[in-house]
């Protein structure tokens, strides 16, 4: 991720919150479920808005979430049918 020079839109910060939401029951990391749950509660005071390291994080998080799990490729072996004769 970029860094970005100007604070969430209001939209876009809601909308990542719905994504916390998510992300507080499914997040991988107990670390990251805690993170969520608190940015959760502290999004409930009206003036409340993102530090620039909470932002960050939460832009980090919700990109690998929505890029899902790593997974390792499948490598198939493939044998070469000889005839005999």
């Amino acid at each position: 991720l970029g860094r970005r020079a100007m604070p969430l839109e209001l939209l876009e910060l809601e909308k990542l919150l719905v994504r916390m939401e998510t992300l507080a029951r499914r997040a991988p990391t107990e670390w990251e479920r805690t993170f969520a749950r608190s940015v959760l509660r502290q999004a409930k005071k009206p003036s409340w808005r993102p530090s620039a390291r909470q932002e960050h994080v939460m832009l980090r998080m919700e990109a690998e979430f929505l890029r899902g799990p790593e997974t390792a490729p499948v490598l198939i072996e493939v044998e070469e049918a000889r005839a005999s004769a």
